[in-house]
């Protein structure tokens, strides 16, 4: 489970989506999120290419040059 916002500033990547795998590789900032065990992620910027609902993601340290 997560807490509100835990994650907020964090990357969350897209990683496999087999019905529509063109959104493979995607990467969005999270601007903020709710809590619990089915967080609702608010992105800064909407998907290029929408991932279905089955994709799977993961959720790491933005990878930004300073």
């Amino acid at each position: 489970m997560v807490l509100a916002n835990e994650y907020r500033n964090f990357q969350i990547r897209i990683v496999q989506d087999l019905t529509n795998p063109t959104a493979v590789g995607q990467r969005r900032i999270i601007a903020s999120h709710t809590a619990g065990p089915s967080a609702v992620y608010t992105l800064g910027t909407a998907w290029t290419v929408q991932p279905s609902a089955t994709a799977k993601f993961v959720i790491e340290l933005p990878n930004l040059m300073l």
